[in-house]
């Protein structure tokens, strides 16, 4: 992913996620990732880029992925070619009421 595609907005994670006894620091470092990667078309990274940024296995970050969609921190949905069934790309939103947008 190039930088200029990204709307970086540094790293800020709320004190209600950061307190929250309900997510692992690994979850939180997800949150925050996927929200500086979340505009107004959401987030599309794929888990390779996750593992990748994470240094983690592609195995991990399904896990957690999983996980925060189970905890309603994120959803996640995909965008389909045409009259097919091929995915096209994947899109995560954050629709935690805990993690409030920056910037």
């Amino acid at each position: 992913m190039e930088e200029k595609e990204r709307d970086f907005k540094g790293v800020w994670i709320p004190k209600e996620v950061w307190l929250s006894k309900n997510l692992t620091l690994q979850e939180k470092a997800f949150m925050v990732e996927i929200n500086s990667l979340d505009n107004e078309n959401g987030c599309w990274a794929s888990n390779d880029y996750f593992a990748e940024f994470f240094m983690l296995s592609k195995d991990r970050v399904k896990k957690i992925m999983k996980s925060l969609e189970e905890k309603n921190m994120i959803t996640r949905g995909v965008v389909r070619e045409k009259g097919s069934y091929k995915i096209k790309r994947r899109i995560i939103k954050v629709v935690s009421p805990l993690f409030n947008k920056c910037g």
